[in-house]
């Protein structure tokens, strides 16, 4: 019933529901363009109790809350001069090896987040900046997984084929950075929310025909592309 209050928001992509004959658009409520609550942060974060009936946490416009964060360390969004960060929490220790395994990824050219050092009501904690987006969500592995299995494709493959890089790399700094907190839900790719397409091209503009003096060239850049297409999607 909370996750239906808040319509299932969530800043890691952009799927909502809503009530039948609820007079409601996503541009009203989308978390990128509304308020985010104090409330939730304490919530998540902090771990103070919040229910339906509880509304003395709430205001009118905490409906842009998201309580969607998985994992074990308590975890809470926030928004910093109009940008999103997550804040993590967990003992002293937890957070500084949190931020030292982050400074030893960042020597290495691997697509991760990145952390860094903040506080949160007197506590220290950690503090990402967000990768998703209105244009980008994140689809995690235990959903990758799912797809493969309904449309008979080998999961292994599947991942390998669309960035065998990535892959190798993340468990290569998992095993340097001694990580044993990999699982499904926290690794998996970016789609395109125009298309609903894996990020491979990572196209953001067209390429104007016009744009070429050699027909032959021109022809055989778009069909180099569109192939890239196909086997993308």
């Amino acid at each position: 019933m909370i996750a239906i209050s808040y319509h299932c928001l969530s800043l890691t992509d952009v799927y909502w529901v809503k009530l039948d004959r609820e007079d409601i658009s996503f541009d009203k409520l989308s978390l990128f363009r509304n308020s985010l609550s104090g409330a939730f942060a304490d919530v998540s974060l902090r771990g103070k109790q919040l229910t339906i009936q509880n509304t003395q946490l709430l205001k009118p416009e905490d409906v842009s809350g998201d309580v969607s964060t998985s994992g074990v360390a308590p975890k809470a969004w926030i928004r910093d001069n109009e940008a999103f960060y997550l804040l993590k929490d967990g003992d002293a220790r937890d957070v500084q090896a949190e931020l030292l395994a982050s400074r030893i990824v960042c020597c290495f050219d691997v697509r991760c987040v990145k952390y860094e050092p903040s506080t949160y009501d007197g506590v220290e904690v950690s503090k990402s900046r967000i990768i998703t987006s209105e244009d980008e969500s994140l689809v995690s592995m235990e959903y990758i997984d799912i797809y493969c299995v309904n449309h008979g494709l080998d999961r292994d493959a599947f991942v390998l084929r669309k960035d065998a890089y990535s892959y190798h790399m993340m468990n290569l700094v998992d095993y340097l950075v001694g990580n044993t907190d990999r699982h499904w839900g926290n690794w998996g790719f970016l789609v395109d929310n125009r298309t609903n397409k894996l990020r491979g091209l990572n196209q953001i503009a067209e390429v104007d025909p016009s744009w070429f003096e050699d027909a032959d060239v021109r022809d055989m850049f778009f069909r180099r592309l569109t192939l890239l297409r196909e086997v993308e999607g």
